[in-house]
């Protein structure tokens, strides 16, 4: 009966090893899924050069609030960089119509010069 039991915790042992070798469980955080956080990683990324992630990031952002300013300034200049004028402007009108508070109107005005020294555009909105 010894051996009965010392081969059955051998086993369980086995089979334990086993499932600890798996893949981890990867917990998605509900907070982690939010504007904010897209648009900070949507900076980071573009900051990098990494246009296509951060389009992403900033895409994201304006599915989740579609009213939200800073992602499209975002998507604004990312378009600047790959040279999509007309789409970077419209990007701009859109969040420069949804700014509301002098911060975001701040951010707008920021935006826009960042977006004229990317793409030498003298004056984005009048095109």
């Amino acid at each position: 009966m010894t051996t009965k039991k010392l081969l059955l915790i051998i086993m369980s042992l086995g089979i334990f090893s086993l499932a600890a070798c798996g893949p981890k469980t990867i917990w998605v955080r509900p907070g982690l899924d939010t504007p904010s956080q897209h648009i900070s990683n949507g900076r980071l990324l573009l900051d990098r050069g990494k246009l296509d992630d951060a389009f992403r990031e900033f895409e994201r952002a304006r599915e989740l609030d579609p009213t939200s300013v800073h992602a499209h300034i975002g998507l604004g200049l990312v378009m600047g960089h790959k040279g999509d004028i007309q789409e970077g402007i419209a990007n701009f009108r859109k969040a420069d119509a949804l700014a509301g508070t002098e911060e975001e109107h701040n951010a707008v005005e920021t935006g826009y010069h960042q977006f004229q020294s990317i793409t030498g555009d003298k004056d984005p909105l009048q095109n």
